[in-house]
């Protein structure tokens, strides 16, 4: 019984061991489009922010479904630069987290701290304006989740935008 198996495995080996390379190549192969994906995403959530800014609709950021800590993570692991703490609080009111009024960089400094301990950042060795930069060297940052007013069956409607729909909900919401 026990040579059987070793014959099964031996013919077999060759197979799985390509099967295992090509798993592998697929995997690189999605993880860089999936980086390209994430890049491409934040670019169009931004300029959708700052256009419904323009148009006086309010659009929420889908990085406002996250928790803090998960945003942060999310901001620094998609940076394609190192960020300072002011950098990151910069990009949370942008993306309309609401922070402390008195002291917003407490929080911001304490995660911070936290994800360098967990090695999800690092700290680099040199300061820009006395300030620390962190960058991410943890696995992928959170991704960030489909926004509340995408999330409805939009198949089912027709001729109705997503624009209309955020429209009619803002009005219903001032009477």
């Amino acid at each position: 019984m026990v040579d059987e198996y070793k014959t099964v495995r031996q013919a077999t080996q060759p197979k799985m061991e390509e099967l295992l390379e090509a798993m592998q190549e697929r995997l690189v192969m999605l993880l860089r489009d999936r980086k390209e994906l994430d890049a491409e995403i934040q670019k169009v959530t931004s300029e959708m922010l700052h256009l419904s800014a323009v148009l006086g609709v309010v659009v929420e950021s889908p990085l406002r479904q996250l928790g803090i800590t998960d945003a942060i993570r999310h901001i620094i692991g998609t940076s394609d630069k190192p960020m300072s703490p002011v950098e990151i609080k910069e990009a949370l009111l942008r993306a309309q987290f609401k922070l402390t009024e008195s002291n917003p960089l407490a929080p911001i400094h304490v995660i911070l701290r936290r994800l360098e301990k967990s090695k999800e950042i690092e700290i680099l060795p040199f300061r820009i304006d006395d300030d620390d930069l962190y960058s991410w060297r943890g696995k992928t940052p959170p991704p960030l989740p489909i926004p509340d007013w995408m999330s409805e069956d939009r198949s089912k409607k027709k001729k109705s935008s997503l624009l209309k729909d955020m429209l009619n909900k803002q009005k219903k919401k001032g009477t």
